[in-house]
């Protein structure tokens, strides 16, 4: 038998802040967009193509595609600011967004957008 002596007990190394996009998913016609960044924000933007959305977090973007059925947004404790741009095109989906507690802020945009399911705005503890 081999044993092994520490000289010295092990520690936890403190990790850098997150500077990364959210975690972004798209599962059976689901977005399901967490862990947002921060920073200047979450945006979330309709486009022309049927399905297709555009993802921006903390200034990075990300186009998925094959999103119908529901974008669904989970915060943070921190202080989230979201916008949803539906940017003059049609989503035919639900949008929910769960925003933790935290000073946040949700908008809705896009002049002669439509949004053709629901939307649900939660805030507090999740």
């Amino acid at each position: 038998m081999i044993s092994f002596k520490q000289s010295r007990p092990p520690n936890l190394e403190t990790l850098e802040e997150r500077w990364v996009p959210a975690t972004i998913r798209v599962v059976s016609g689901s977005l399901f967009i967490s862990n947002l960044a921060g920073g200047t924000g979450l945006v979330v933007e309709a486009t022309a193509t049927p399905g297709q959305i555009k993802v921006t977090d903390n200034g990075k973007l990300v186009t998925v595609s094959g999103v119908g059925r529901l974008i669904s947004i989970t915060g943070t404790n921190a202080s989230d600011n979201v916008t949803v741009n539906l940017a003059g095109n049609i989503f035919g989906g639900n949008v929910r967004a769960n925003l933790g507690n935290g000073n946040d802020s949700f908008t809705i945009t896009g002049a002669g957008g439509t949004l053709g399911g629901t939307l649900t705005v939660r805030g507090g503890a999740r």
